[in-house]
Order: C-alpha cells, then structure tokens, then sequence
C-alpha cells in the first residue's frame, strides 16, 4: 500500500494498525510456527465478529 504513487485508503490503514495493534495486545507476537500463529488469528477474527453482532 505504500508504493510510489498509490493512494492511500486511510480507513483501511487505519483498521489493519488497529487489528495488529490488538491482536499482538491479546495474544504477543511469538509464535512456535504458522499453524500456531493462523489457529490464534482465527480466534482473534470470531472473537471481534461476536462482539460486532
């Protein structure tokens, strides 16, 4: 997103600092290996989709 000449999309910069921000505030940011590190993503991602409805 930040190449020469793209136009940035503020909202979605905006909302990908802040599921980083918040994820690494949940769960860190070490993981033992990918599959590891994609089981706490999905978790992350349901957890904010039941908060959401």
């Amino acid at each position: 997103m930040s190449k020469k000449g793209f136009k940035h999309n503020a909202p979605i910069e905006s909302l990908n600092r802040w599921i980083k921000k918040n994820f690494i505030k949940f769960f860190g940011n070490k993981f033992e290996n990918k599959e590891n590190f994609y089981y706490y993503f999905k978790k992350f991602a349901n957890i904010w989709i039941i908060y959401i409805k």
